[in-house]
Order: C-alpha cells, then sequence, then structure tokens
C-alpha cells in the first residue's frame, strides 16, 4: 500500500485555508491520516521523508500546480480539492494582506500563477472544484461535498458540526489569539516581512483575514487601477463565467461616480442607499450570466464525469493488453518447450535409425557366417558318406584279409571318430 495525498491546492485567498482545515478534520477524524503543513514543489520531497510509504492520507496545502502533483494523479496516488474566487477580489484581497500596491499586486509571480494554475487545476482529471462564494452561502454542503470526495461517510449532523467549527468568526477569533501572541512576544506586526506569520497547525496568518465591511472590487480600486487589470484578466474573467464581455469597467466606473455624487449631495446613509440599490442592480443584470454560469458547471461536470468513465475504460483496456500480453508469453514459452521436444525426438530417432542400421551390418555378417558353416557342413557330411563307404569296403576286407583288415578297421574307426567330433562341433556352432 502507498501513501495516498489529499492536496488542498486553492487560488490564493479564495478559501484554500479553509479546505484545509476541514480536509484535515475529516481525514484525521476517520483515522485514516493526518496533515502535514503547507508545501512548494520545492519542500515536498522534504515534507514526505519517511512517510511515502506509510499507507495512510497525508493531507497538505499549496497554490500552485507543478507536474509533480499531476504525475501524482495521473497514477491514482493524489486526490486534489481545489478552490477559486473572482480574480479582481484575489487581487485587492493579496494588496491589503501583503501591504503591497496594486502594480505590485498584478505583476507579481502569485497573482499570474494564480490564474495560470486555474487552467491547470481545472484540465486535471478528478479533481474538486469548489467556488469561494458556494463556500461562504453554504459551507454545511461543501465540507459534505469534500467527505464524498474522499469517499467519509459523515451525516448532518458532523457536516454542521465541522462547517461551524471553521466558520468566519471561528477563523477570525484565531487569528486575533495569534495576532495578541505575536504581539506579546514583541514582534512589529507592521513590518513587512512580519506578513506572513502563522499558526502552523491552522496555516491561518495573524492578517488572515480582512476587516468587516471592506468594500468589494467596485470600490477598492480606482478608474485607473480597473483600467490596467482588464487586459490581465479580461479571458479569466469570462472562462471562469464572471463577465460576458468587457463592460465591467465602465459599469464599475460609473457606479463609483454615483456613490461619490450621492455622498457629496446628502449625507451618508443616502449614499449607502444608493450604493446598495447599485449594486442590486448590478447583481440583477448579472443574473442570466449566473444562470448560465450554472448551466456551464453542470456541463463541465457532465464532461468530467464523461472523461472519468472514459479513463476507468482506458484502465480496463490497458488491464486486458497486459493479460494478453501475458497469454502470449507463455504461448511463446510453450512453442518453444515443443520445439525443444521436437528436436530431442528428431536425435532419439537418429539415433535409433543407427542402431538399426549397426543391427542389419551384424546380422548380415551372421548370415554369411552361417552360410559358411552350412557349406562346412556339407563338406563333412560329404566325409561321413566317404567314411561310411570305406566301412562297408572294410568290412568286406575284413572277412578276406584278416589280421590287415583288423588294423584298418582301427584306422578307420579313428578316422570315423576324429570326422564325428568335428562334425559335432559344426552343428554345436551352427544351433
Amino acid at each position: 500500500m502507498w501513501t495516498v495525498y489529499v492536496i488542498c491546492c486553492g487560488m490564493y485567498r479564495s478559501g484554500s485555508t479553509w479546505q484545509y482545515l476541514v480536509t484535515s478534520e475529516l481525514v484525521e477524524r476517520a483515522s485514516k491520516g493526518h496533515r502535514i503543513g503547507f508545501v512548494t514543489n520545492d519542500t515536498f520531497l522534504e515534507k514526505i521523508q519517511d512517510l511515502d510509504d506509510s499507507s495512510q492520507t497525508l493531507v497538505l496545502k499549496c497554490h500552485d500546480f507543478h507536474s509533480r502533483y499531476g504525475e501524482l494523479m495521473v497514477g491514482h496516488r493524489a486526490k486534489a480539492v481545489y478552490c477559486y474566487r473572482d480574480i479582481r477580489e484575489v487581487a485587492c484581497s493579496l494588496a491589503w494582506k501583503l501591504a503591497l500596491s496594486f502594480d505590485q499586486v498584478i505583476g507579481s509571480a502569485e497573482f499570474r500563477c494564480a490564474i495560470d494554475s486555474y487552467y491547470r487545476w481545472l484540465a486535471t482529471p478528478d479533481v474538486l472544484v469548489q467556488r469561494y462564494d458556494t463556500i461562504v452561502s453554504a459551507p454545511d454542503a461543501a465540507v459534505r461535498e469534500i467527505a464524498s470526495y474522499l469517499s467519509l461517510q459523515i451525516d448532518d449532523v458532523v457536516a454542521s458540526e465541522v462547517a461551524t467549527k471553521f466558520d468566519l468568526d471561528s477563523n477570525r477569533s484565531r487569528t486575533s489569539h495569534l495576532r495578541e501572541s505575536l504581539i506579546n512576544e514583541g514582534l512589529d506586526l507592521a513590518l513587512p516581512t512580519n506578513a506572513m506569520l502563522l499558526d502552523e497547525n491552522t496555516l491561518l496568518h495573524w492578517n488572515h483575514i480582512r476587516p468587516l465591511n471592506t468594500p468589494d472590487w467596485r470600490f477598492f480600486l480606482g478608474p485607473d487601477e480597473l483600467e490596467r487589470l482588464q487586459p490581465v484578466v479580461q479571458q479569466w474573467l469570462m472562462d471562469a463565467g464572471f463577465e460576458r464581455d468587457d463592460t465591467w469597467v465602465a459599469k464599475a466606473i460609473s457606479l463609483q461616480d454615483r456613490a461619490e455624487q450621492v455622498e457629496a449631495e446628502g449625507p451618508a446613509i443616502k449614499a449607502n442607499a444608493m450604493r446598495t440599490q447599485a449594486e442590486v442592480e448590478w447583481h440583477t443584470t448579472g443574473r442570466t450570466l449566473a444562470e448560465q454560469t450554472v448551466m456551464h458547471r453542470q456541463r463541465v461536470s457532465d464532461l468530467e464525469a464523461e472523461l472519468r468513465r472514459c479513463i476507468a475504460q482506458l484502465h480496463v483496456l490497458r488491464d486486458d493488453m497486459r493479460q494478453l500480453r501475458a497469454d502470449i508469453t507463455d504461448r511463446e514459452a510453450l512453442i518453444a518447450r515443443s520445439r525443444a521436444g521436437e528436436a530431442a525426438d528428431r536425435a532419439a530417432v537418429d539415433t535409433l535409425g543407427a542402431e538399426l542400421r549397426q543391427a542389419r551390418a551384424e546380422m548380415a555378417n551372421l548370415t554369411t557366417k552361417r552360410a559358411a558353416d552350412q557349406a562346412q557342413l556339407v563338406i563333412a557330411t560329404s566325409e561321413v558318406e566317404c567314411l561310411r563307404a570305406e566301412l562297408s569296403s572294410l568290412r568286406v576286407y575284413a572277412n578276406s584279409a584278416g589280421f590287415r583288415l583288423v588294423s584298418r578297421i582301427s584306422l578307420g574307426l579313428r578316422r570315423y571318430v576324429r570326422t564325428y567330433i568335428t562334425l559335432r562341433w559344426i552343428v554345436r556352432k551352427m544351433a
């Protein structure tokens, strides 16, 4: 079993810390793993040292997309939880938090990476994407969505409890306590070098949350800043569904002019009423856009589901291909063994052929020898017949010749005996 990473990779100033806190809480409640804090591409290997084979879930936070995270996602060793926000609000929030000028913000690497990472994370399969305004308006549902994405079973009570634990008021209280603690330690929080001090467990900075009643981008940015911002974010705003065209700059400037005019003509309450009415008009004008955005998000969700199905089918085909390759390898091994057996059989046949030829040669030799023995037998038989004839003659002669006959008979008998012995030896050898 390998470690599974949950990458909380939301856009800067868009609720990514909230996602990290909720995800860590859910994973730790289920005893599936723990959080490891903020990670960059350079510190990733250091953070996971001695943990990569621990068979647990590690929750980390980052902002920018890196190829290392993409490889983990493709290898099914990671899940990603992403959130995004109106990029104009991101610019305002970064300027406030880091005490930077508007030009410093839109020229910063963080701001450019926020736009670039949006496209790259949304192009990565199986990423949970949440909008900042949806998280703020329905935090319980956002918690349940994260739990479902991580395959963690929770009920509505737990979802509400987790959402309350990390709601705006609770996190604002945490940042206040952190600010007081840092001041008590004698740190000067006005120094730019101290702007990023944070709590290592929650990753909340002492200045993480903007004050209440902070104006939105329409009143935070001046006309010149809006015009300089437009070419940088126009395409993103249209792609993300926040604007349909480039008239938003003129609308915002007109809204500022009307608010200034009202403030100059009447008391502050009248200006607030006019501003509220203008905002209502703005949102009413954008209602159709919001409906289209919902439709586009549903279409994107459907396409993502279809992509996941295609990826699953691709994995099945890949497994089938591996099995087919294994079968081919087995058959090739079987063929090789069969060929080796055929070679052995041919060698055995050749050996048997050689033995058969040798046996035939031996049989031919035996046949020749037997013919020679039979010739000797014929000769011996002829000699026996001659001896019989001679014996008969001797018998006749014996009747007439007396003692000489007896001597010749004795000589003839000895020759007969020798011939008989030779004949028996030949017969025995032929047998």
